[in-house]
């Protein structure tokens, strides 16, 4: 087997193989933070590293700059352009706007799963008064 064919092997292996088999083997046995990074690809460092970003004062700079580009981009698509140069304007365009809302959409995952947990954890819901709704009570013949 030539040296090409062994690299080509060993990087197909690598990627079958999760990168980190206990993360996604059971992500209920995970706190919160960990079970949505494992569920978005990332480690729990990269969440961590994620927050302090964006309390960065460059962060705003950083959209600022995505917005220009963003715009220089839709203004190049606004001029008529054959259909190779559209597809690859449309992705262009795709893509910058994963960038800027990437890390909004990471936050709203995680505030979304510790509001469940909250919720589930409270032990004050009157479960009673859930069901006396009217919604759910039906009528006795």
């Amino acid at each position: 087997m030539s040296g090409i064919q062994k690299r080509f092997l060993s990087m197909l292996t690598r990627w079958r193989k999760p990168s980190s088999p206990s993360l996604v083997a059971n992500p209920s046995s995970l706190d919160p933070e960990a079970a949505v990074a494992a569920s978005l690809g990332l480690n729990p460092s990269d969440l961590t590293a994620l927050k302090r970003l964006q309390t960065l004062p460059e962060w705003a700079s950083y959209l600022a700059l995505l917005e220009r580009l963003y715009e220089r981009h839709a203004l190049r698509l606004k001029s008529g352009l054959p259909h190779e140069d559209y597809c690859q304007e449309i992705g262009a365009l795709a893509a910058i706007e994963e960038m800027a809302t990437y890390a909004d959409k990471v936050a709203l995952k995680l505030e979304e799963v510790h509001d469940h947990a909250q919720r589930v954890k409270r032990p004050d819901v009157d479960r009673r008064a859930i069901l006396a709704d009217s919604h759910w009570v039906t009528p006795a013949n």
